[in-house]
């Protein structure tokens, strides 16, 4: 299908976001998968113990937001990108990570867990 969309316009493009344990990213990309644009944005790694990592989950909405917004308008300010023709968005994201209602989010690869996760 999106073959199809690109081949009769090739002035569409895909808006990438990768939120990852350190940093966010946002990756503009033309029909042919070249890169046109990127914007990277690190986030604050919180360590209250030894071994424990985690992230200020609105700190990290803030950073995607910005991202977006800032490979948009360097689209459109430096290649005359219309941000109508971005068609698609695919995100990637922290899948190690649990947001709970009151705390910082806890990162899993911190290794607080383990000792709690029961294997069936």
């Amino acid at each position: 299908m999106i073959g199809k969309i690109f081949q009769r316009n090739f002035s569409r493009f895909i808006l990438a976001i990768d939120e990852g344990t350190t940093s966010c990213k946002a990756v503009l990309f033309d029909s042919r998968c070249k890169p046109i644009e990127m914007v990277q944005k690190s986030h604050r790694q919180i360590t209250p113990k030894p071994g424990w990592v985690e992230h200020d989950p609105l700190e990290i909405m803030g950073n995607v937001k910005d991202c977006i917004n800032q490979v948009v308008v360097n689209a459109k300010q430096k290649h005359k990108i219309n941000p109508k023709d971005i068609i698609a968005t695919g995100v990637s994201n922290q899948r190690e990570t649990t947001i709970p209602w009151v705390f910082n989010s806890i990162i899993i690869r911190a290794g607080r867990l383990g000792c709690r996760c029961i294997m069936p």
